[in-house]
């Protein structure tokens, strides 16, 4: 069957808090999607409520941004490109707690789609996506909301917030704090039940992961 790739594409650019933004509105068959979010200090997934992925970026150091879209037969990526911005103090990335970049990016996806995030320092929001999600990061905030379907996150320090029910549970943390509904618990933290399919599995060294059941 022929592939359909339909793409519409908005720049808009706006004075307000020097921001720059733009837009890409289309339509993909792809089953899996890879977001690639260097640059980016955080970004969020949504559940889109048509069939149709929106990808919006937002700068507001008032540079040229752009959104590339590569659809390549069952994998469709994302990556956004901005400028790289030195640190005029000459201070070590790792060692800085204001943000460069100020840039971020939201992404609405159509349900049911395999979705995964690579990135270093970046933070993670998923609105509760109603699809598989897998996130691979160095350092963040993981913000996973309602766990639908399968989720995994690997990722070396910070934190990930999820609910999670009705799943196996599998997470691992060798310097982290693990708390599940309220308590404290030992890494490896596990609990499965043969009947379900659904996986929930966190691999880190330093973060802390936090869960609860909705």
């Amino acid at each position: 069957m022929k592939r359909f790739f339909f793409i519409t594409f908005l720049f808009l650019t706006t004075t307000h808090f020097s921001q720059e933004s733009s837009v890409k509105i289309f339509t993909s068959d792809a089953k899996n999607v890879e977001i690639f979010t260097e640059k980016l200090d955080n970004i969020t997934i949504i559940t889109s409520n048509s069939e149709k992925f929106e990808v919006s970026l937002f700068n507001e150091n008032n540079n040229s941004n752009n959104v590339v879209i590569d659809d390549e037969k069952e994998i469709l990526k994302i990556n956004f490109k901005l400028p790289t911005l030195k640190n005029p103090e000459g201070v070590f990335r790792k060692f800085i707690t204001k943000r460069l970049n100020r840039a971020y990016g939201i992404i609405k996806i159509p349900k049911n789609k395999t979705v995964s995030i690579f990135g270093t320092h970046i933070d993670v929001i998923s609105k509760s996506y109603k699809g598989d999600i897998s996130i691979f990061i160095e350092h963040g905030i993981v913000r996973l909301n309602l766990v639908q379907k399968n989720a995994k996150v690997s990722v070396f320090q910070g934190t990930v917030y999820a609910s999670v029910s009705k799943a196996n549970i599998n997470i691992k943390s060798n310097k982290g704090t693990i708390i599940v509904q309220g308590k404290k618990q030992v890494s490896p933290y596990r609990i499965s039940f043969k009947n379900l399919s659904k996986k929930f599995v966190v691999n880190s060294i330093n973060a802390n992961v936090i869960i609860d059941d909705k």
